[in-house]
């Protein structure tokens, strides 16, 4: 069973909620049972989303320290002074974006009703970020820094904020915490 109060476990038989204390009515809900497959709910919960934020905080410390703009950095922030300015606020976007993976990690891994939510909020987050990173360093350079790779991950972002709320749509019984 699960507490209604605060959606941990109860062993079977228990009459008190180990957790919060609360007391358990004969009608606590069950754990939600899956209807659907159930496979990509598990590698976002079990691999993507920690990836993610280890990803995440390795790029947020390559914008920290310059490194994302390869041997070059000291040139191009001498030439363009704007960029350095670019790159720290993307550190920041990249930590944030480390911090909200593992908040949607832990969301969908209690039934949230928000996790399927923050899963589409992190992919249209990051395809934005992209976007804006592109555009902002095109503004500051003068140089179109727009090319495959850029485009590819921004739509890339947004149709796997689309497939997932697909996927999450079908689901959306199970998530209801």
């Amino acid at each position: 069973m699960i507490c209604e109060r605060c959606g941990n476990p109860i062993p079977a038989g228990q009459t008190y909620c180990p957790s919060c204390g609360a007391a358990v009515r004969a009608s606590a809900p069950k754990e939600p049972v899956a209807t659907h497959p159930m496979k990509w709910y598990k590698f976002l919960i079990y691999f993507l989303l920690f990836f993610s934020a280890f990803a995440n905080l390795l790029s947020s410390f390559s914008y920290f320290s310059g490194t994302v703009q390869g041997v070059y950095a000291a040139e191009i922030y001498a030439a363009y002074p704007g960029m350095k300015v670019v790159d720290i606020l993307s550190g920041f976007c990249a930590l944030g974006f480390a911090a909200w993976a593992i908040l949607t990690r832990i969301a969908l891994g209690k039934y949230s009703r928000f996790g399927p939510m923050m899963v589409c909020i992190f992919y249209m987050a990051s395809a934005a970020f992209n976007l804006l990173y592109r555009l902002s360093a095109t503004l500051v350079t003068g140089i179109n820094l727009f090319d495959v790779s850029s485009v590819g991950s921004i739509v890339g972002g947004l149709v796997f904020a689309y497939l997932n709320y697909i996927y999450f749509k079908k689901r959306r019984s199970m998530f209801v915490r």
